[in-house]
């Protein structure tokens, strides 16, 4: 292989590897903020049901569609749930798990539900988006505001309430995601603490 052609190698192996990372802002916006990853339980499941999902239905231009949200009690969050996806790639290498599926993390605010999620590897982009509920009951959840980029505040929280959103209603089901599998908890910079990330890592081996 003559240089020019080691050197372009060299090129697109780096390509493919930064393809695979996010930048560095979207990195910092889950390491060094409340949505990194600690461990720790939320105690959401004293407030709602978490076996199964809530789905949201958007009305617009008189056409719908269905939005589908997954909590888990140590706070990791999926966006755009698809249980048919689910059902049909969990055991695959490049399925579920790792590929096209929304993963992040919640808090719990008193009765808010704040998530930032961002996209799998593979992905059209590393967009991290942002979403909050509002706890109705047991199984019903508010959709209050939803936005990419940036986070969202309370003081402009009416700019991101325009999507005709119903009820979020819950829907159990008898198998539902193991979290650990999922691709960003295997990712440093999702965690709080690096120790914690390295402890969880040698116990999955």
């Amino acid at each position: 292989m003559g240089k020019i052609g080691f050197r372009l190698l060299v090129l697109l192996l780096l390509c493919c590897l930064l393809g695979c990372r996010p930048i560095k802002k979207t990195r910092e916006a889950f390491e060094q903020t409340q949505y990194c990853y600690n461990g720790s339980k939320t105690g959401l499941v004293e407030k709602i049901d978490l076996n199964g999902w809530y789905a949201f239905t958007e009305t617009s231009g008189g056409t719908s569609f269905e939005v589908k949200c997954v909590f888990f009690e140590d706070g990791m969050f999926i966006y755009h749930f698809n249980p048919a996806y689910f059902k049909e790639t969990a055991d695959k290498k490049n399925g579920f798990y790792s590929r096209g599926t929304q993963w992040g993390r919640y808090v719990l605010v008193g009765d808010t539900i704040k998530a930032q999620f961002i996209e799998s590897p593979g992905g059209m982009s590393w967009s991290k988006g942002h979403i909050w509920f509002q706890i109705a009951n047991r199984t019903s959840l508010k959709w209050l505001a939803f936005k990419y980029g940036d986070p969202i505040h309370v003081a402009n929280i009416g700019q991101y309430q325009n999507r005709d959103m119903s009820i979020g209603s819950f829907t159990s089901a008898p198998a539902m995601p193991n979290a650990d599998k999922a691709w960003i908890k295997s990712r440093s910079w999702f965690w709080c603490d690096i120790q914690k990330f390295k402890v969880w890592k040698q116990q999955r081996k």
